[in-house]
């Protein structure tokens, strides 16, 4: 009996992992349709080995950072973990919280269940990552900003890539300021969040009456959030240190993708850079697809061939960025979580 319900939830999975396979299969097959394979194969077979490395070497510092950030943000919340320690954790937690992004859940979710290890609670362990996110996405905002206005400047002529940006921009600015204000003004987050439980209680209607979204818990969790917001107001020392730390953390971000195109030879205006970038990060949330998988190759190599970059260049660098950003530290964090297993197996024992 037991081993038919471990059969079950292992098929379940691979299920899962199947779909989310053929997801990325068929858009990266539609991409790769209009792509000329032989000039993307000499793409890749170009690759300068040595900008290729400083490339990952950025990408092992943006992680290194979050990790600090995880270390002020549990003190923040009262919550104290040994510096080499939060490193650690934060390897494990963003490698594979990036990788598996589902609508930006899987990192909160990831968090959750590595500082569980340290008998730190869920709730102190999403408040801290929800303060990461509305930090982390304050510089968002601006560089997609200060993007758009250099890709305003730098125009010359390509007005229909224009106006698709401008459309583009325009829309995802929008939620990231719905985000904000469902953030911090309670009557708008309250009624918001009716309206979204209300939406979705009623799609629920036509497959099950049993199931209800009960918009309290949000608002709950959201209130407390708050409170976060204002211990760290009252603490100006932490501001300027979180601010600092995700601010280089973005430097380090843009320097993946810049190296991604620099391995190829091609360098790139840092406006178009930014663009590309921001619009890419945001289709990996709105997607709903693990990681962005196959829709931030899209979304990114579309962008930058809008704003003027061959086609073949922009899926190579996008491509090479994924493999720097997330896979080579997906399989780097592996050893981390299985020694961590362990040594919760032998606590357990003990």
């Amino acid at each position: 009996m037991v081993e038919k319900k471990v059969m079950e939830k292992a098929h379940k999975r691979i299920s899962k992992i199947l779909k989310f396979a053929i997801i990325f299969i068929i858009v990266l097959g539609a991409l790769v349709a209009f792509t000329n394979l032989r000039e993307l194969k000499e793409h890749f077979l170009s690759i300068n080995p040595i900008i290729f490395f400083f490339g990952g070497l950025c990408a092992l510092f943006a992680y290194i950072l979050e990790g600090i950030f995880l270390f002020f943000a549990l003190k923040l919340f009262h919550e104290k973990l040994p510096f080499l320690t939060a490193l650690k954790y934060s390897i494990v937690i963003n490698a594979v919280g990036y990788l598996v992004s589902f609508g930006g859940i899987t990192p909160f979710a990831t968090q959750i269940h590595i500082l569980d290890y340290h008998n730190i609670s869920p709730k102190k362990a999403t408040l801290t990552r929800a303060l990461h996110s509305v930090i982390f996405h304050m510089f968002f905002n601006l560089l997609l900003i200060f993007g758009y206005t250099t890709v305003l400047v730098n125009n010359k002529g390509h007005e229909f890539s224009i106006v698709l940006i401008t459309i583009t921009v325009f829309f995802f600015f929008t939620l990231l300021v719905l985000f904000y204000l469902v953030i911090f003004l309670k009557n708008f987050r309250i009624a918001s969040i009716n309206g979204i439980c209300y939406i979705l209680n009623s799609a629920c209607k036509f497959f099950t009456i049993k199931r209800r979204v009960k918009p309290n818990a949000a608002i709950d969790f959201f209130n407390e959030f708050q409170e976060g917001c204002k211990n760290l107001v009252r603490e100006p020392v932490y501001i300027f240190i979180m601010i600092a730390i995700l601010a280089v953390d973005w430097v380090f971000l843009l320097a993946v993708m810049n190296f991604s195109f620099l391995s190829l030879n091609y360098p790139i205006k840092l406006g178009f850079l930014i663009i590309g970038f921001m619009i890419g990060q945001i289709v990996i949330v709105i997607s709903m697809v693990p990681g962005g998988a196959g829709t931030m190759e899209g979304s990114m190599a579309l962008t930058y061939k809008a704003l003027g970059v061959p086609f073949e260049t922009a899926l190579a660098a996008v491509l090479i960025y994924r493999i720097l950003f997330y896979i080579i530290p997906f399989f780097l964090s592996l050893p981390f979580y299985f020694s961590l297993k362990r040594a919760n197996t032998y606590r357990l024992d003990a």
